[in-house]
């Protein structure tokens, strides 16, 4: 309905647009305010103009779009949560009139329809076009051909991943729809690949060409960011104002937002992947499907029935750090809320970790993962009902989740990466370190720190010699590289381990390194050249770049005291993600008795504590790659249902 300005009003608003001047010209203002735009679609595409354009002065908007807004509009779109369930039209309207209360608005929540587009189009100025080609792609004709038979400019809106595109038709110097690029035939036959023709193959930036042979093979929802949506309105807006004041424009403009950032070399890098991605798509959607798409179980198990707190749960001591990677954990779910925690020696280091303490660590770990997302209490298992090597660790009592904090709790879970990169050698803040120690406390454990750079130094010494040493053992290197994985092939495979990516060594070493692997030959005349020695200065280096290091220390020595203290490195290792602290453990120190003790002296720990791990921290250039998990349907057991007895379960993984 339309709401006439008074003389106050006027000024009202003039006031409100008064710093649009010298940016958007005088003239071009008057078309704002003169001008009326269909919006053909309210969600990412087709309401991304409405927005800044009232907010730059246009008074006159038809909205059309027969949804409701979902739960999974958020991540982009204009609405809140309060929104969810309400028609698209209404919502965008509703924003219009808060921003502009003298905008003239027409609703059209039954959207556009065969039926209406001509009466839609009554005193259209020009059109922003999102219509869903899979979903209405007759009716994305018949906006086109109508708007062509009355001159009537039209903008068609869509989003690349992180490249939007404006397709500019200005049927005022060519009254054929799309141009000629396509027929009314294959619209009104559905044939959506040759309706679309006019898209282009050129416009589709290369990261996104994966994306798009993957959702035409499988049918999954296309992703939609929100800075490409808004991306999109701030171009359209643009395009609008220069289409409506008769200036002349391109077809098709766009801008790369992953570009933007990227230096020359990775502009030109992604320039030079396009073709061969660009045929391995037509190869791919033209032909016979050469895979069936893939199904995503990594955060799924075969029985769905459980609470989703269970899953979450489950979910996050997934993402638990253990040492090597190796996941040597087993969860068995008894009942909505009680999960079993069982050690799993199979994946396990035999030779680095005899004493199993690193094992108990990994499994405090899993359990602190579980108490960032819920409310737990864990039940240590009687040392004398756990059968060696493998056996009941305890048992996972779940409460509420934590619903307040989950995002970002997930978050941190999924982010938290080992950085095996140089460090920044700033010193950390002193409030940084009290952090650190205090989420540590809460599992009795005791942090110590070192950040001068001559004690730092002499870690460093002491971690050349303990590598040097534990490399020259045979038994110790062939374990290493037992855990290592060279190539996607054996990273999917395996699920575990380190790979040249979480190492970040480059593609040479990844070559020395999955040679030593498959060739003992190989690995002596290795060792005799020397590469123990390589890699100990690789290692010392990395201590010396550090910003601080962090002894961790704990009393309690028994498997519970070991499992507790891994809970507290976890809280510190999570509190230091948090604070987009680079972390590193760098044990290799504590190995030789003599370095060990020097090692406690220098960060004046208690020496009858036990010395967990030595820890580097700074602020890392770039952030680490993630490590490699096993599906939960591998370490998951369902104890209400399977008639498998435990230990067979625990053998047959070994």
């Amino acid at each position: 309905m339309s709401r006439p300005l008074t003389a106050a009003g006027l000024s009202h608003y003039e006031e409100m647009w008064s710093r649009n001047a010298d940016v958007i010209a005088a003239g071009e203002q008057d078309a704002l305010q003169a001008s009326r735009i269909l919006c053909a679609g309210c969600g990412t595409v087709g309401a991304s103009v409405a927005e800044p354009l009232a907010r730059m002065g246009m008074c006159s908007f038809i909205l059309a779009d027969p949804e409701c807004f979902e739960l999974s509009n958020m991540n982009r779109q204009m609405c809140v949560l309060a929104d969810i369930g309400r028609p698209k039209v209404d919502v965008v309207a509703d924003r219009l009139a808060a921003i502009n209360p003298a905008a003239e608005v027409t609703r059209m929540t039954e959207g556009l329809t065969p039926q209406n587009v001509t009466q839609a189009l009554e005193g259209v100025t020009i059109v922003f076009e999102g219509v869903d080609a899979f979903v209405s792609l007759w009716v994305k004709y018949l906006v086109h051909r109508e708007a062509a038979r009355r001159r009537i400019p039209v903008l068609s809106g869509v989003d690349y991943g992180g490249q939007p595109v404006v397709y500019v038709w200005d049927y005022r110097r060519d009254p054929r729809p799309f141009y000629g690029k396509t027929t009314e035939e294959d619209h009104r036959e559905g044939r959506v690949q040759e309706a679309l023709a006019w898209l282009g193959y050129r416009q589709m930036p290369t990261d996104f060409i994966p994306v798009i042979v993957d959702r035409l093979t499988t049918g999954r929802p296309w992703p939609q960011v929100a800075y490409c949506a808004a991306a999109l309105g701030a171009l359209g807006s643009r395009t609008v104002i220069d289409i409506l004041c008769g200036r002349p424009v391109r077809d098709i403009v766009k801008i790369n937002l992953h570009d933007l950032p990227r230096t020359t070399a990775g502009r030109l890098a992604a320039q030079a992947r396009w073709p061969l991605a660009a045929v391995r798509a037509l190869a791919l959607v033209r032909g016979p499907l050469p895979y069936r798409p893939r199904r995503d179980t990594s955060r799924s198990l075969p029985w769905p029935e459980l609470p989703e707190g269970t899953l979450t749960a489950l979910n996050a001591m997934r993402l638990a750090p253990s040492v090597h990677n190796t996941q040597p954990w087993m969860f068995g779910v008894t009942d909505a809320s009680t999960i079993q925690l069982c050690s799993v020696r199979a994946r396990s280091l035999r030779v680095i970790d005899a004493g199993l303490e690193g094992l108990h660590y990994s499994l405090g770990c899993s359990i602190e993962s579980a108490a960032t997302v819920a409310e737990v209490e864990f039940e240590h298992a009687p040392a004398e009902t756990r059968p060696p090597p493998n056996g009941l660790a305890g048992t996972l009592v779940l409460g509420d989740l934590r619903t307040s904090e989950l995002p970002r709790a997930v978050g941190l879970l999924r982010w938290r990466r080992t950085n095996r990169a140089p460090f920044a050698a700033d010193p950390l803040e002193p409030a940084i370190l009290d952090r650190l120690a205090s989420a540590a406390a809460r599992h009795q454990l005791a942090v110590s720190f070192l950040a001068e750079r001559a004690d730092i130094g002499r870690i460093a010494a002491h971690t050349s010699d303990a590598t040097v040493a534990s490399l020259e053992d045979q038994a110790e290197l062939d374990e290493l590289l037992r855990w290592i994985r060279i190539g996607p092939k054996q990273t999917a495979h395996h699920g575990d381990g380190f790979t040249e990516h979480t190492l970040q060594i480059d593609p040479a070493t990844a070559g020395l390194v999955a040679l030593l692997k498959r060739n003992l030959a190989a690995r002596r005349l290795a060792s005799r050249a020397g590469l123990a020695r390589i890699m100990a200065k690789q290692s010392a280096d990395a201590v010396r770049n550090s910003g601080a290091l962090m002894l961790l220390t704990h009393e309690d020595a028994s498997p519970a005291g070991c499992i507790n203290a891994g809970r507290g490195m976890f809280a510190c290792w999570l509190a230091a993600t948090e604070l987009n602290i680079g972390w590193q453990p760098v044990n290799q120190a504590l190995v030789l008795q003599r370095g060990s003790d020097e090692v406690l002296t220098a960060f004046g720990a208690e020496r009858h504590w036990r010395a967990m791990a030595i820890v580097r921290l700074g602020r890392a250039p770039r952030p680490a790659s993630p490590s490699p998990r096993l599906p939960l349907s591998a370490i998951c057991r369902d104890e209400r249902t399977s008639t498998q007895p435990a230990d067979q379960l625990l053998q047959a993984t070994s």
